[in-house]
């Protein structure tokens, strides 16, 4: 009888130190989801700021050409233009084209090909603007898991 009391007992301590570990594990696995859920909303943000900007940037582009009858050469140029004629009530305020995949404060640098280093590719004679990242979206936001993942951003 005392051998029975004594296997129940051991059967009772692994189960609860299994138990004990398992609730330790899922709270650690809890923890670490809660603290990426600040760089998801983040991820959320700049994919949908760099979105929106690529938007504005191609829109400036256009209204820069029938403004002034020529593409501007550089995306710098809209805003200089657009401060240069602020009295005129039809100028589109300035704007900073920000890229915000590959830096998490943004960059609004320019190249004239497509390297891959962020910022911007701007061709001035064609007037096409894209955003300067050849690999996919996941390479520069690590833990964003929508739809966009897999996208290439220059190919937006």
């Amino acid at each position: 009888m005392n051998n029975t009391r004594e296997n129940k007992t051991k059967e009772r301590k692994f189960s609860i130190s299994s138990t004990v570990i398992i609730i330790f594990l899922l709270s650690l696995v809890v923890i670490l989801c809660f603290l990426h859920v600040e760089d998801i909303t983040t991820y959320d943000e700049a994919l949908h700021t760099t979105k929106w900007n690529l938007v504005r940037a191609r829109s400036g582009v256009k209204w820069f050409e029938g403004k002034t009858d020529r593409l501007p050469s550089c995306l710098c140029e809209i805003n200089a233009y657009a401060r240069s004629n602020k009295n005129d009530p039809n100028i589109l305020m300035t704007i900073r084209f920000l890229e915000n995949l590959s830096s998490s404060g943004g960059i609004d640098r320019e190249y004239d090909a497509l390297s891959g280093d962020g910022g911007w590719f701007y061709d001035p004679n064609t007037g096409e603007v894209r955003v300067n990242l050849t690999k996919p979206v996941k390479h520069y936001l690590k833990f964003y898991f929508g739809k966009e993942r897999n996208e290439i951003p220059a190919d937006w």
